[in-house]
């Protein structure tokens, strides 16, 4: 099994781990403390009880809430809880109230689908998407100004190998994360490339996970304590590679800041970094135009252009004028077709898949 293969590197990643956690989960116990300590004598205070009373409330001995002051002399089980939760990565609350073992086991019985355990689609990943920051009928940046990049890192977990995490940085310019993915990538063991990465870009990053069915990969995203949101939908291969090396999807995202704007997008993964323009990336990614006739509209169109130039009509409406109508007709015309036909879905076929798959055989790098 792959964790047994692994379980050198688990142990030296634990010890690390440990080390850097003791200093940690000290302080934060002392913050913690201080807190609680606050918070009691606003308690006593907004309510107007004292100490004794508020014991008896809560059912502890008095000479506890004052030791709560004195956080050296306050024995908690919080390092021992903080430690555990953050080593293997169960919250404080499953420590408490879940039984584990009971859990591991039903997640162990549970039926992988076989695409699952055909194909690997973990890795370290580049992306490419639109500036979102530009609002309908506002977009004036050139696709070299408006192609954003950025990394996606899907890995297992360190409690559930079978399990893939995700940490992703958006947002960066095409050179940058270029950059950024040739020093990521050159960390060794994915343990060491999730917390180099994660810890190299600090808050910037988003955390989620991997799932996917027959047809699909589903990557979930989410911003540390906001509810900016990123959901990306990929068509899962039919391809007998042992490696994913990236596609063409949808993503749903909720832009940063005050605005909080909803998007929905074409966005593009690759299993290594691009060495070609952003105005080539860029192309796979625009919304294509539907296939609709205008034969209604131009007839319209042509009935106008007659009439203004017959002789004899006894008109006298000058060249500039009827230029000016015929735009304005025209432009009325178009723009009732693409409110009518453009916009209503975003559908990624598999056609525009397989297309891209090819360009990535063709251009990726390494």
């Amino acid at each position: 099994m792959a964790i047994k293969k692994d379980i050198g590197n688990i142990h030296k990643e634990l010890e690390n781990r440990a080390e850097k956690l003791t200093a940690s989960s000290m302080e934060m116990q002392e913050a913690i403390n201080r807190t609680l300590a606050a918070n009691v004598e606003y308690i006593k205070t907004a309510f107007q009880i004292n100490q004794i009373e508020l014991a008896r409330y809560i059912g502890c001995a008095s000479s506890m809430l004052t030791r709560l002051k004195v956080s050296d002399n306050n024995p908690s089980l919080f390092p021992l809880l903080y430690k555990l939760s953050k080593l293997f990565d169960y919250t404080i609350d499953e420590l408490l109230f879940t039984d584990l073992m009971a859990v591991s086991s039903l997640k162990e019985n549970q039926d992988d689908l076989p695409e699952a355990r055909r194909l690997n689609l973990k890795g370290l990943y580049q992306i490419y998407y639109y500036d979102t920051s530009s609002f309908k009928g506002r977009e004036y940046k050139d696709t070299a100004d408006a192609l954003k990049s950025g990394l996606l890192l899907c890995c297992s977990d360190l409690r559930n190998r079978s399990h893939i995490r995700c940490a992703a940085i958006f947002n960066m310019k095409k050179d940058e994360a270029d950059a950024l993915y040739k020093e990521v990538k050159m960390q060794s063991g994915e343990d060491n490339t999730w917390n180099y990465l994660t810890s190299r870009m600090g808050r910037q990053i988003y955390y989620g996970d991997l799932e996917n069915s027959e047809k699909n990969i589903f990557i979930s995203l989410r911003y540390k304590g906001t509810w900016d949101k990123v959901q990306m939908i990929f068509h899962y291969p039919q391809s007998n590679s042992s490696q994913y090396i990236g596609g063409l999807g949808s993503m749903v995202s909720v832009s940063k800041g005050r605005m909080s704007s909803p998007c929905v997008q074409y966005v593009a993964l690759s299993l290594s970094s691009l060495n070609v323009a952003s105005e080539e990336i860029g192309m796979h990614l625009l919304m294509h135009y539907p296939n609709f006739k205008t034969y209604e509209g131009t007839e319209d169109v042509a009935d106008m252009v007659i009439k203004l130039y017959q002789k004899d009509t006894g008109d006298e409406i000058g060249e500039a004028d009827k230029k000016q109508l015929l735009r304005l007709h025209i432009d009325e015309i178009v723009n009732s077709m693409v409110e009518k036909n453009l916009f209503r879905s975003v559908i990624v076929s598999d056609r525009d898949d397989d297309d891209f798959y090819h360009y990535l055989k063709r251009v990726r790098m390494g």
